[in-house]
């Protein structure tokens, strides 16, 4: 294994934004050179870390399976909302700047209702108490550098949340991600 490769991989739940968000957010991180999540989709994460589906060139695929099929039974339950994002936030702690929907509960319910089949999983590993719903855009060196790249105005997004990908790929994001499952929301 080269230096490049991951020992395992990593999975994650997330709500994959229509192309007017992915076409915002790639000229967004082009401007201002944030590369760290360029092999996702600009997403909002629901679940991450989520299961281990294994090592590079042998995930578990019966896993991988398993997991999709579960997903989708538990998001039957969820039926399809309406997500605006009409915002910039951050967190400054952190350097990340993202964009913030204008009313996080439906999100923050669906996060809720997959944590439920799955407790194992906190977000994050459990290093926050609160889950935010966010689209990252970037991350920066000071509350200062978020400041100056967050000028932009922008008309509000509104989209209709209908499905989920569930993802797998490396820890670091060195490589491109691929999408294990589509979970449809409400059926």
């Amino acid at each position: 294994m080269d230096d490049q490769t991951p020992d395992a991989l990593v999975s994650a739940v997330i709500l994959p934004m229509p192309p007017e968000v992915r076409a915002f957010t790639e000229a967004f991180r082009q401007e201002h050179r944030c590369w760290k999540y360029q092999h996702v989709p600009p997403h909002i994460t629901l679940m991450w870390p989520f299961v281990s589906p294994g090592k590079p060139g042998a995930p578990d695929r019966a896993l991988l399976a398993a997991t999709t099929k579960k997903l989708r039974v538990v998001c039957r339950e969820v039926a399809p909302f309406s997500v605006t994002l009409d915002h910039y936030d951050s967190f400054p702690d952190s350097g990340v700047l993202y964009l913030a929907p204008r009313d996080p509960e439906p999100i923050s319910r669906l996060h809720r209702h997959i944590l439920a089949a799955y407790p194992d999983y906190p977000p994050y590993e459990g290093m926050y108490n609160d889950y935010i719903p966010h689209m990252t855009l970037g991350f920066f060196e000071s509350p200062e550098a978020i400041a100056r790249a967050c000028c932009e105005p922008f008309e509000p997004f509104t989209f209709e949340a209908s499905e989920l990908l569930f993802m797998v790929g490396d820890p670091d994001f060195t490589v491109p991600w691929s999408t294990a499952g589509v979970i449809p929301l409400g059926g």
